[in-house]
């Protein structure tokens, strides 16, 4: 079964987010988002987006907190192709305290 540890900071959920998307673990990803993203067409998108990276080998690393607020976050995280060299420019990710979710952290408005 998917786990996101309870308590965990917004790091370390986009960083569970990254990881698991990255590996196929779609059970953990989606464990990631806040309800509201866990069905419909955007996390259609999301999972075709993610699945198209990994086959590539890209992967994330974490690059930066950009603002963090009682009830949100906006983080970078630096992309790099399978070879390690550098994807673009670091990626937004965005996640706030889910009230479906008892108040843990999940991950808002992912980018890839």
């Amino acid at each position: 079964m998917a786990k996101v540890p309870k308590g965990a900071s917004p790091r370390k959920v986009a960083e569970i987010h990254y990881g698991s998307a990255m590996k196929g673990d779609k059970p953990t990803w989606e464990a990631t988002l806040t309800k509201r993203n866990q069905t419909g067409r955007m996390y259609r998108h999301y999972w075709e987006v993610c699945e198209q990276r990994a086959s590539i080998g890209c992967y994330y690393e974490f690059g930066k907190e950009d603002r963090v607020t009682d009830d949100r976050a906006k983080l970078f995280f630096k992309r790099f192709n399978a070879d390690g060299s550098p994807r673009g420019r670091p990626v937004p990710i965005t996640l706030k305290r889910d009230k479906d979710q008892g108040g843990e952290w999940r991950v808002h408005t992912p980018s890839y």
